[in-house]
């Protein structure tokens, strides 16, 4: 750690770059250094070649977020985090099924919990040509978007980087919304002007629900905004049933209030404990959704960031025992791509799918035909 002290010294060239071993622990924490296999010549000479052809910019924007980490934390805090870690290592099992996602290059193998039942995609083909009512949810982060764009620098700063969805994306929700037998909705976690963002509001006839469902928008080609019971508030905290879809004029269909979320004192509590894990692991933020607190970890070291995680998710549910909220862990998986989340209790996508299964008629849309849900994963 005290030769990236060093390199902050100056020079002509401006501040050095390290070069570690991918084996070193503290490879770790220093996301900034060229990381390379020692055993491997030719690509020690690669790398060597590479940070000597480095431009200065390119050296000092690599170097910043190191040398900002080794100055706010000792050679022995980190020995002792490392140590700390080491102890709380524990094997995984019970992951005896497997399921295939992807096409091409990308093409995955995934390990699930034994009972997973894989979704058999003609199956769903041949229950939805012949169905006089469906019911369709898509979710969006992961389906609609592949959700590359919230990687890189602005996501370490905590931007919003998503922009508008791709054209054939929405010309394929356009084509299901102007089926009339369709009833179709997007369902993200995001808050209602992240979802508005993508081009969603200019659907014709789809259904949006934001924040796992806690504000929704009914379809306007189907029954009106009818107040959810208990509907008293809209995104942003607004009393009076609803306001108007962000980008619409004032006829647009309102939001919705799944139920109403009357305590937040948990939150001050959660966000002082998620920033002292983000001073301790380099690479985290804290990402705030509407009624939900996010610590991301996506863009630090997958195994250290990783075991920080499990770490932090085992505090929080200690600490916010007396409150109405859940602690969920999200994304890609153990090490890969993912969040812990602290939100209201009972808030889940899975709740807004009973919701509107409840206002359609239950199990049967309107007329009594069968609702036949699809699209993507609704946690």
């Amino acid at each position: 750690l005290a030769a990236v002290a060093a390199a902050a010294r100056s020079r002509e060239r401006g501040p050095g770059l390290n070069v570690l071993s991918q084996f070193s622990s503290c490879m770790r924490v220093l996301p900034g250094a060229l990381h390379l296999n020692p055993w491997k010549v030719h690509e020690i000479a690669l790398g060597l070649e590479s940070a000597w052809r480095m431009s200065p910019a390119q050296r000092r924007r690599r170097h910043a977020p190191d040398a900002d980490w080794v100055a706010e934390h000792s050679t022995a805090f980190w020995a002792f985090q490392v140590l700390s870690e080491l102890k709380g290592v524990a094997k995984k099992t019970d992951r005896a099924e497997t399921s295939t996602v992807g096409l091409g290059l990308g093409f995955r193998v995934l390990g699930m919990e034994a009972g997973f039942n894989t979704l058999d995609a003609g199956e769903v083909i041949r229950a939805y040509k012949p169905a006089r009512r469906r019911l369709i949810f898509l979710d969006y982060g992961g389906t609609l978007t592949s959700g590359a764009a919230k990687k890189g620098a602005g996501a370490y700063f905590g931007q919003k980087t998503e922009g508008k969805l791709p054209e054939g994306t929405l010309a394929a929700l356009k084509l299901l919304c102007a089926d009339p037998r369709n009833a179709v909705f997007v369902v993200s976690g995001k808050d209602a002007d992240a979802v508005a963002a993508g081009g969603l509001g200019g659907v014709p006839g789809l259904g949006l629900a934001a924040e796992h469902g806690l504000f929704f928008k009914w379809p306007r080609k189907g029954e009106p905004p009818v107040p959810a019971k208990g509907n008293k508030a809209a995104p942003g905290g607004g009393g009076g049933g609803g306001v108007p879809f962000p980008g619409e004029g004032g006829g647009a269909a309102a939001w919705e209030t799944l139920f109403p979320v009357a305590d937040q004192s948990w939150r001050h509590i959660t966000r002082t404990i998620m920033e002292i894990y983000v001073a301790r692991t380099n690479g985290t933020y804290v990402e705030e959704k509407g009624c939900a607190l996010i610590w991301q970890f996506r863009d630090a070291d997958p195994e250290f960031g990783f075991m920080q995680s499990k770490e932090l998710e085992d505090h929080l549910k200690g600490v916010l025992k007396p409150f109405a909220v859940d602690v969920l862990r999200g994304g890609g998986g153990a090490m890969s791509d993912a969040y812990i989340e602290v939100r209201p209790e009972g808030l889940s996508k899975g709740a807004f799918l009973e919701h509107v299964l409840g206002r359609l008629g239950g199990e049967g849309g309107p007329g009594g035909e069968r609702a036949a849900p699809g699209g993507g994963a609704l946690p």
